[in-house]
């Protein structure tokens, strides 16, 4: 019987391991150095977006990122309704308020929906790019303030374009996703910060590399010259550190580093973007074809602007509950694991602990709609560029058949 349970995400192959052997015996560094940045510079030139910052993961990337653009505890955050756990961690730690707002049939967030809730006091809006499936970014920037940021959660739109244009191209902020299960991986874990915005480029910089951001000064020499060290080999050497003196602190850094492996690894899989996704989608082809021809299911249909990078394929499923959870405990029998992702983030205990309730509250707009339609309905099929189109048409093939079987008998 065939194992579907591994054949998801990124795949490594000799050039892989060439290259780790390589450094691992060259003796250098394995944290800053070259590799780290030549995997920066090729990412901003494949995006094409002016400044692209490494990071040990997407959830560093996003933590960094609410340090960047100043979020402080009782700022208003919207926050799409769909997403995953470590785009609402990092603000809940900041104890901002996170107003949540529901989702399009696409799985993007409701453009309609996120106008009536906009307020003076909103700050920033998380954005995220479900599945490969593309918001309208440039439409939403029209609609609001140029003071608002917009922050994309592209942990699984790495290739994905909208206009022929790569998503983060044209970002305030793009945060993308390297762990294994992505399109591409830089051995396990990694991520990377995509901006056009020089400001957010130097704090970025800095807070990965455990800095501070803020406004410094000269120290007054008469504190500098009571202070009398000695000077010795074995010392670390002092820097600026007696010269300056802090008039305004913003932000403390952490170590978000990549390491050089990682970003070697990162720069081999970039060569393997465009044929991974391009094998993504051929699936995704073929899924919609076999698909359609059912009356349960209804594909997502991108439209004809949008190029999606398929990290998952999900469409949404016309059956109850209980066929639901029959069909895709038959499918796991059959070795074809099927695991529903993302329940609304208002439903985490953390959220609820913070004042929300399940169909909605004061911070979070009622999802009682939504939820009828993409939490008990969504479902999603095997799609990796480790499947191959045989192993596609088995897995079509098993699910049609296990399908029809649980209509009839519940």
């Amino acid at each position: 019987m065939r194992n579907f349970e591994h054949a998801v995400g990124s795949y490594y192959n000799d050039n892989e391991i060439k290259i780790v052997k390589k450094i691992l015996r060259s003796g250098e560094t394995l944290t800053r150095g070259p590799w780290v940045e030549k995997f920066e510079n090729k990412f901003k030139d494949l995006i094409k977006c002016k400044y692209a910052v490494s990071t040990s993961s997407c959830g560093a990337a996003l933590e960094i990122t609410s340090a960047a653009i100043n979020l402080k505890e009782g700022d208003e955050v919207i926050c799409q309704s769909n997403n995953y756990w470590t785009a609402i961690s990092h603000l809940l730690k900041k104890k901002v308020n996170i107003i949540c707002c529901d989702i399009n049939d696409q799985l993007g967030i409701d453009i309609q929906k996120l106008q009536k809730i906009i307020t003076k006091k909103t700050k920033a809006i998380y954005l995220f790019h479900h599945g490969g499936n593309v918001t309208d970014v440039r439409t939403i920037r029209k609609l609001i303030s140029p003071k608002i940021v917009i922050v994309e959660d592209c942990a699984h739109a790495l290739g994905s374009k909208i206009n022929k244009k790569y998503i983060g191209s044209e970002a305030d902020i793009a945060c993308f996703s390297f762990s294994t299960q992505k399109n591409i991986s830089t051995f396990g874990e990694g991520g990377m910060i995509a901006t056009n915005n020089k400001i957010y480029y130097e704090k970025i910089k800095t807070l990965k590399d455990s800095g501070i951001v803020g406004k410094f000064n000269k120290q007054n020499k008469s504190i500098i010259d009571s202070f009398k060290v000695a000077k010795s080999k074995y010392f670390m050497p002092l820097g600026d550190n007696l010269k300056k003196k802090i008039e305004y602190l913003e932000n403390i850094g952490s170590n978000f580093k990549i390491s050089a492996i990682e970003s070697a690894v990162g720069l081999e899989q970039l060569k393997k973007l465009r044929s991974n996704n391009q094998h993504r989608n051929k699936i995704a082809n073929y899924y919609n074809s076999v698909l359609t021809n059912s009356k349960y299911c209804s594909i997502i249909k991108n439209p004809k602007n949008i190029y999606n990078s398929h990290h998952l394929y999900s469409f949404f499923l016309n059956i109850n509950v209980k066929q639901k959870n029959l069909l895709i405990h038959l499918l796991n029998k059959k070795n074809i694991f099927i695991k529903i992702r993302f329940s609304p983030i208002n439903w985490y205990p953390v959220m609820r602990y913070n004042g929300c309730k399940v169909g909605g509250c004061k911070k979070c707009i009622s999802l009682r709609n939504g939820e009828d339609i993409w939490l008990n309905k969504l479902f999603s099929l095997p799609i990796s560029s480790k499947l191959t189109m045989n192993d596609a048409r088995y897995v079509c093939r098993m699910f049609i058949k296990i399908l029809n079987y649980v209509t009839k008998k519940i």
